[in-house]
């Protein structure tokens, strides 16, 4: 009920431990079984990937009673048509999107959240968050653009 999608190299893997850390979350190993994508796109392009769901649900049998349970496949960011129909939509999910392009983010985000050295020190609606004259002066390139 957890994912965190994001580009190589774009912090995933640090979240992902970070998460670990927290009493109510488990975080799977590996980290990356790309199991929403896997059979789309060819088991030869992710050869330790996870294939069926028996494997993917044995990756977090040691946390059945958790509150979160998640992993971080950020090859779920290349291939969202596969990844996001493939999420079951019966049941709430959470997705941290790790993205560099803030504007890309926000526009996406039903909630967002700022955070600097570890603190959220803003949150709301990714479309409150675009018009926040503070994020636009720091995240979008000086204000938005008509």
């Amino acid at each position: 009920n957890l994912l965190i999608i994001g580009a190589a190299k774009s912090g995933t893997t640090s979240l992902h431990n970070y998460l670990n850390q927290h009493p109510d979350i488990f975080m799977s190993s590996p980290k990356e079984p790309h199991f929403l994508i896997n059979k789309e796109i060819g088991e030869q392009r992710i050869p330790k990937g996870v294939l069926n769901i028996e494997d993917y649900k044995a990756l977090f049998k040691e946390a059945p009673n958790m509150k979160y349970r998640g992993e971080s496949s950020v090859m779920y960011l290349s291939f969202p048509e596969f990844a996001i129909k493939n999420i079951n939509k019966e049941k709430k999910v959470t997705i941290f999107l790790v993205e560099q392009n803030a504007k890309k983010a926000l526009e996406l985000a039903d909630r967002a959240y700022v955070l600097v050295n570890g603190k959220v020190t803003i949150q709301g609606t990714g479309q409150e968050l675009l018009k926040n004259q503070d994020i636009q002066a720091a995240y979008l390139e000086g204000g938005a653009k008509n």
